[in-house]
């Protein structure tokens, strides 16, 4: 609807970025990309909603800024694969090998306030909320202690 037909068959056809994590400088050319297409859209829209996501995806693939993909462990989205717990290191990882820490966890859906299990490395199983806080908390319970270099 914001865009039209012809540039969401377009944009249907690609792949579609989350926009939980963008870093980009205050002055970049994205943001002033960004204002138009937000304002074209705006001015087609009906309905209820629209997603300052799905604009930045039309910037993305339509307009060519250069960009680098990060890899999901940069914005790891937990209701497509929840993380595993490495008791080891005191980080949320992939919960599949080789076990990459995750450095930014995306919350979404109803798991942004309900404390979860997740399944650790050791075979073990830890209960908490997705937070920084919380991580930080079950981080300082359940790490193994680290063994000094000397």
């Amino acid at each position: 609807m914001g865009f039209g037909e012809v540039v969401a068959k377009k944009l249907m056809q690609q792949i579609y970025f989350n926009s939980g994590v963008y870093a980009l400088p205050a002055d970049s050319t994205v943001w002033k990309l960004y204002i138009e297409r937000f304002q074209e859209a705006l001015d087609r829209w009906e309905g209820d909603f629209l997603s300052d996501q799905a604009v930045l995806n039309a910037v993305v693939q339509l307009d060519g800024p250069k960009f680098e993909r990060l890899p999901a462990t940069v914005n790891w989205i937990c209701h497509l694969a929840r993380p595993r717990w490495n008791n080891a290191s005191g980080f949320l990882v992939e919960p599949a090998m080789p076990f990459e820490p995750i450095s930014i966890v995306h919350n979404t859906f109803n798991d942004k306030s309900m404390a979860i299990d997740i399944a650790a490395l050791d075979g073990s199983v830890v209960n908490t909320k997705m937070t920084f806080t919380d991580v930080q908390q079950l981080r300082a319970r359940t790490a193994m202690p680290r063994r000094s270099a000397t």
